[in-house]
């Protein structure tokens, strides 16, 4: 089946994580449940829908900025780089939030739970004997992110948050190439898009500032059972793929617009 691209659409996506790769502490014991390790590791991807999104977040950054109370906060200094949703003040973070739920974006997100992870990787280990690595965990999240998502449009521009020691542009490039080619032959049909990858810093780029905000309020959901900040940007969800949540398949637990994730559905998996 021939896949008709737009040849005039160009569609970018710009991808973060969130969690930590940990999963072994350095004598080979499970970390899932060490203070200060995530139990989960997510990554995303944002598509903004607002066409003057550049100079909307300028401004609204400014005014962040120039508010005195907020210049009196240990953390300024940081939030004058970049906004980090683990690093701002609780009033600069709801600030974000609120900004974040008055634009026009839309957040894919994938979802690995570290208990599983540590099984799979001792299997992994007895079986071949080689370790699972951040390369190979970021890849698998990144095929499962773009697997569907890199074939209709003309062009891709994806951009990741940069991780050097993990990934290169070439290496993404070639992981992203091998995905599409994997699921247009798994599904008989051909496609003319193409797209370019970029490994960039938050600060240069506010977008990624964007998607860590999203990633961290659905981490808090997962992790802590606090949705008060999911909620409050929960529309700008289009899809979430829980993969070791098998209720209902084993290919995971997907969520969409029409099937919301809720603080409900994930306690039920636990």
């Amino acid at each position: 089946m021939n896949i008709e691209t737009k040849n005039d659409q160009e569609i970018s996506y710009y991808v973060d994580e969130s969690g930590d790769f940990t999963l072994f502490d350095k004598k080979g014991i499970p970390v899932s449940a060490v203070k200060g390790v995530s139990k989960t590791v997510m990554l995303g991807a944002l598509n903004i829908k607002t066409n003057n999104f550049p100079e909307s977040f300028s401004s609204f950054k400014d005014g962040v900025l120039s508010n005195p109370i907020f210049q009196a906060r240990p953390s300024f200094k940081k939030t004058q780089l970049q906004f980090h949703a683990a690093d701002d003040h609780s009033a600069i973070r709801l600030e974000v939030f609120n900004y974040i739920a008055s634009i026009g974006c839309s957040v894919q997100a994938v979802v690995r739970r570290k208990s599983a992870l540590i099984e799979q990787a001792k299997t992994q280990f007895e079986y071949t004997s080689n370790k699972m690595t951040d390369k190979q965990l970021y890849g698998d999240l990144a095929t499962r992110l773009f697997k569907q998502n890199i074939h209709k449009a003309a062009r891709y521009n994806i951009y990741f948050s940069s991780r050097a020691k993990t990934f290169t542009n070439h290496s993404l490039d070639e992981a992203l190439r091998s995905t599409k080619e994997k699921f247009i032959a798994a599904n008989n049909i051909t496609s003319t898009s193409d797209f370019k990858v970029f490994c960039v810093q938050p600060q240069n780029h506010p977008e990624l500032q964007i998607i860590d905000y999203c990633l961290w309020a659905l981490q808090r959901m997962y992790e802590l059972k606090d949705d008060t900040f999911f909620n409050m940007i929960k529309d700008k969800f289009s899809f979430i793929l829980d993969v070791d949540d098998k209720t209902g398949s084993l290919a995971g637990r997907h969520y969409w617009r029409k099937n919301p994730i809720s603080l409900a559905k994930i306690s039920e998996a636990s």
